[in-house]
């Protein structure tokens, strides 16, 4: 009996010893706060607002992302992805509500999270990246190997650090796989899936998940909103309206050429490039707003407001954004920008069309005069007694230039003429005019 007693107190031990190891190798992290912040089309913005959101989260809070996303761009995914991985605030992806997805870059947003969840109803997958015309809104697919390699070779490392299947990882790039809730779930993508946040509160609660165990009570949930300045960010970043004021600067381009208005064409110039423009942060975007349309306002008012507002009006709006940018504290709920995709792609496809009439009517212009006989040509059948300006002094016998109908000519003087005196052409020879001062 004693030897009975003695053999179970050993094994109670060791048992306690093994359930002390364990418990020592775990990390435990208390969370009291939840940044919630909602994830649509993954771009430049996005990762700001995100970064932001990631840099105000204190000890003992946590960052969940509402994922309801078609994916967007790679290189933004790759960033937010490193971020993560380097965070030391929990980052919960959440894929909800029902009948949402996370395709593409969302799903590697999923995989590299310190928690990942899906509601049910939902899928994630579909990861084969694609080159996108933002104008015509046609795509094609990645097909090269070196580089689809490489990006399936990054969705496994990432999906292996937090322990998840990284064969989905891999298939998601090469065969766009895709995965419901519960197959996630099932094949080790996904954490566990919860019908709302308050059902993936309680599960988190007491859960260990890769070596951490959370702890969640009390929780405080604080939903992100947009600022005016990301609001405004984001809509200069939407390719849509990138498009369109890229069609509009170029109408403009044309128009200020063609009619001689430099002060158009530059306005025009200007539009074309805000594509580019728009890869800078915010800030530094806002700041060389402000620098662009206080030139425009500062020029139009030395040259006298000779343009009629083409420099001014446009510089005082440009200034107006800018200001904007760089004020990120206008409430939200009272400022509220959005784009209506019907309104947009309207007037894209009106911008187009006004471009290609433009184009058409220089082509048809252009084909007309290379079609038609020079005007030099016509001039010379009949000069014989037109008047013109001399352009420069000639002396007797010499040749020069004179101005005629717009156009210069070589004229031969049979007397001397100033520059500036007006001529009369007496003959045509060999391409030559024979030229008297004209007197009253």
């Amino acid at each position: 009996m004693i030897k009975i007693k003695a053999i179970s107190l050993l094994l109670s031990i060791t048992l306690l010893l093994i359930l002390t190891q364990v418990a020592s190798t775990l990390e435990v992290y208390r969370i009291d706060k939840i940044y919630v912040l909602k994830i649509g089309q993954i771009d430049k913005p996005t990762y700001e607002i995100f970064m932001r959101t990631l840099s105000n989260a204190e000890n003992n809070s946590a960052v969940m992302l509402i994922l309801d996303t078609p994916g967007g761009r790679l290189d933004i995914a790759l960033s937010m992805v490193k971020s993560i991985e380097n965070s030391t605030v929990p980052i919960i992806s959440y894929v909800y509500p029902k009948g949402a997805y996370a395709w593409s870059a969302g799903t590697l947003i999923l995989l590299a999270s310190h928690v990942a969840v899906m509601s049910p109803g939902t899928t994630i997958g579909s990861c084969q990246p694609v080159y996108i015309n933002i104008v015509t809104g046609e795509y094609r697919l990645v097909t090269e190997t070196k580089t689809l390699n490489a990006i399936s070779k990054y969705f496994e490392e990432v999906a292996r650090i937090r322990n998840r299947n990284s064969t989905f990882a891999r298939l998601c790039v090469l065969e766009n796989l895709n995965l419901g809730s519960e197959e996630a779930l099932r094949y080790h993508v996904i954490d566990f899936t919860a019908r709302d946040v308050e059902e993936l509160i309680r599960k988190l609660n007491n859960s260990v998940i890769n070596n951490v165990k959370y702890y969640v009570s009390s929780v405080k949930l604080i939903n992100v909103k947009l600022s005016i300045s990301d609001q405004i960010y984001s809509l200069l970043s939407n390719p849509l309206i990138l498009s369109i004021l890229s069609s509009i600067g170029l109408i403009l381009l044309i128009l200020g050429i063609f009619t001689g208005h430099v002060y158009i064409a530059i306005i025009g110039l200007f539009l074309m490039i805000i594509p580019a423009l728009t890869e800078l942060p915010s800030r530094w975007l806002g700041l060389l707003l402000i620098i662009i349309g206080s030139t425009l306002l500062i020029a139009d008012l030395i040259t006298g407001m000779q343009s009629h507002g083409a420099l001014s009006i446009p510089g005082l709006a440009v200034l107006i954004i800018g200001l904007l940018l760089i004020q990120p504290i206008l409430n939200p709920e009272v400022w509220t920008v959005k784009v209506n995709p019907l309104i947009a792609s309207t007037i894209l496809y009106v911008s187009i069309a006004v471009s290609g009439v433009f184009f058409m009517i220089i082509l048809h212009k252009v084909i007309k005069t290379v079609k038609s006989r020079p005007v030099s040509q016509k001039l010379l059948l009949n000069l014989t007694g037109k008047i013109g300006i001399a352009i420069d002094d000639i002396e007797v016998n010499s040749v020069g230039y004179v101005k005629i109908d717009g156009e210069y000519w070589k004229a031969k003087a049979l007397e001397k003429i100033s520059k500036g005196d007006l001529v009369k052409v007496l003959r045509v020879e060999n391409n030559l005019l024979i030229v008297v001062k004209l007197r009253d």
